[in-house]
């Protein structure tokens, strides 16, 4: 374990406080799309539930129209039918038209029953349907309202990184190129490059990764201006009562 003698410590850790602030807020700004994707999937979802319902609406209808259709035609050959009875003279083919008549009536009566049951689930459907188109227009607003509040949140947000990469560029003009280098190759690697000294019973070791300072090191890092690199995640170390107290 080695140590870097330095007066930019105090430096180094206000860049990597605007380093993490404008890690989290990129992490922010990157969840906004995803967070509108599932407010679209959900709004989809809602469409489709309203399509379906105008579906069986429309289906509804057609077939009560079938049935009526079906039912005008039952009551155009019974009254055919009653026609030709009046011009027949064989008594089976009398006979015959009077059991096409019956068969007539009872495909009628059934046409009329099926009417009757459509119409009951017209009705109920049109309820339903009304329902659902309310239940859309309402989660139409609601979501776009929703939304809009994400992109105000979004372009916030991207107001407040510009700030802060703005602030992160003043101080990095503030370090030297060599310390510049060498933080940013540990933060890469690692995401925190600069982390406190813990002690514990007279000993000190990494808060990274809890690998303890050999002797020289903790007497070392206990100095003003001293960083010490730890051998095993490679972050620089300070203690933080020399360095603010």
């Amino acid at each position: 374990m080695s140590n870097i003698h330095t007066t930019e410590i105090k430096l180094l850790l206000k860049l990597q406080e605007k380093d993490l602030a404008i890690d989290a807020l990129n992490k922010k700004i990157s969840f906004f799309p995803k967070e509108i994707d599932n407010l679209n999937e959900k709004f989809k979802e809602k469409k489709i539930s309203m399509q379906e319902s105008k579906s069986l609406l429309i289906q509804i209808q057609v077939e009560k129209k079938d049935r009526e259709l079906s039912m005008a035609q039952k009551e155009e050959d019974i009254k055919k039918h009653q026609r030709e009875l009046n011009l027949v003279k064989n008594n089976n083919a009398f006979k015959a038209l009077l059991t096409e008549i019956e068969r007539d009536k009872e495909g009628r009566d059934t046409f009329e029953t099926d009417i009757l049951i459509l119409l009951e689930k017209l009705d109920e459907a049109r309820v339903e349907d009304k329902k659902i188109c309310a239940e859309f227009k309402k989660n139409e607003d609601e979501n776009a309202l929703k939304i809009k509040e994400i992109d105000d949140s979004k372009k916030e947000c991207e107001v407040k990184l510009e700030a802060l990469i703005k602030e992160r560029a003043m101080i990095a003009d503030e370090v030297s190129e060599d310390m510049i280098s060498k933080y940013d190759r540990v933060r890469n690697k690692r995401g925190n490059a600069v982390i406190e000294v813990k002690e514990d019973s007279e000993k000190y070791f990494c808060s990274g990764c809890n690998m303890t300072l050999i002797a020289q090191n903790a007497v070392d890092v206990k100095k003003k201006d001293s960083l010490a690199i730890c051998d095993n995640c490679q972050r620089m170390l300070y203690l933080k009562k020399s360095v603010f107290e």
